[in-house]
């Protein structure tokens, strides 16, 4: 299994608790029975390997895009989305090494995303990992 899919099925499986549905990719929809879900996938990433070719040292830039659905007009759906990513942020921090397999993965920014039109918002948390490239 690529490195890369090793990491956001174990990514998956620390937060999977929170969600009514996780992907372990960006999915092109995500319907009203999925949500709260979370997608985690990677947007690009830069390897540096030895002259030996050795060893493959990659920093990758991985997304947990947080997605809900307002109960009303009234609903706070920032503070929604806030819980959520502290959630998800504490599994990772509780072990950033997603159990060895990465040197570390840490958040380093996010971003919003809401439509007024659907009442449907997310969190975007932007994560660095670095680790071993295999692939």
């Amino acid at each position: 299994m690529a490195t890369r899919t090793q990491i956001r099925e174990a990514v998956k499986a620390r937060i999977n608790a929170f969600f009514n549905t996780t992907f372990s990719y960006a999915p092109p929809t995500i319907y009203d029975d999925e949500l709260p879900a979370a997608a985690i996938y990677f947007d690009d990433g830069e390897t540096e390997r030895t002259f030996d070719d050795r060893r493959a040292d990659t920093d990758g830039r991985l997304n947990i895009e947080i997605t809900l659905r307002a109960d009303s007009a009234a609903d706070n759906i920032d503070a929604r989305l806030d819980e959520k990513s502290n959630d998800v942020e504490a599994q990772l921090r509780a072990d950033n090494t997603l159990g060895g397999l990465v040197d570390y993965i840490a958040r380093v920014g996010f971003s919003y995303d809401r439509d007024q039109e659907t009442s449907i918002a997310s969190i975007n948390l932007i994560c660095t990992v670095n680790y071993q490239d295999e692939d």
